[in-house]
This record gives C-alpha cells, sequence and structure tokens, in this order.
C-alpha cells in the first residue's frame, strides 16, 4: 500500500471554514461554491454528500471524510489513510481535497484544504 502524508494546504485559516454549532450552513455554502468553480460537469454530485453530512450533524454522529474535486465532479470516502492513497493513486484528476468533519460533543463542523503527497 503507497504511503501518504495528509497535512494542511495553508498554515493560515484562509482554506478553513468552521462553525461552532449545528448549523453548518457556512460550511454547505462553501461546498456548493467549491462544485461549481473547479467542476465542469456533475456538479451536483456534490448534493449526496452534503445530505449525507447534515444527516450526521442532525442526528448527533461523528462525521469525518475526504471530498475530492476533479474536473468531472466531486468523489467522497471515508477520512482514512488507506482511501487518501486510493485518491492519490487513482489517477482521476483531482485538483483540490478538503477534509469535512463533525464533532457532536462541541457541535463543531470544520471543512479544511488539505494536502496528499506519496511519503
Amino acid at each position: 500500500m503507497l504511503k501518504v502524508k495528509i497535512y494542511s494546504y495553508s498554515t493560515y485559516d484562509n482554506y478553513t471554514v468552521k462553525s461552532c454549532s449545528k448549523n453548518v450552513s457556512n460550511i454547505v455554502d462553501k461546498l456548493i461554491r467549491l462544485a461549481a468553480k473547479i467542476t465542469e460537469s456533475y456538479a451536483g454530485d456534490i448534493i449526496y454528500d452534503i445530505d449525507e453530512y447534515l444527516k450526521c450533524v442532525d442526528e448527533g454522529v461523528q462525521y469525518s471524510g475526504f471530498i475530492a474535486f476533479r474536473e468531472s465532479g466531486v468523489c467522497s470516502k471515508e477520512y482514512t489513510d488507506e482511501n487518501a492513497a486510493i485518491l492519490l493513486q487513482s489517477g482521476g484528476g483531482y485538483i483540490q481535497y478538503w477534509h469535512l468533519t463533525y464533532n457532536p460533543e462541541i457541535e463543531e463542523g470544520k471543512l479544511e484544504r488539505i494536502s496528499i503527497t506519496k511519503v
């Protein structure tokens, strides 16, 4: 299995959106804007990821996933090193990777741009 390193895209918060409550509309807004900006087709794929995320927020369930954008759509996977390696190796032409989380214990949602590289 390919070894990967996952790290923040920037040391500044300019690529991070946070919510300190169950109102994650700012995160959802950012996801929609990214999908519209980056993809040439199938931007609507982000709706399925948003729906899953909102369900976890409503039910108070922990969420941690990759959202990967490419010209021909959006891909999401559970946030694991193995899935990061799959995204990197797939040759899917991903342009941007983001880490989407929700922590029900502190009611915090976060969307952060990340980088994935081979080690």
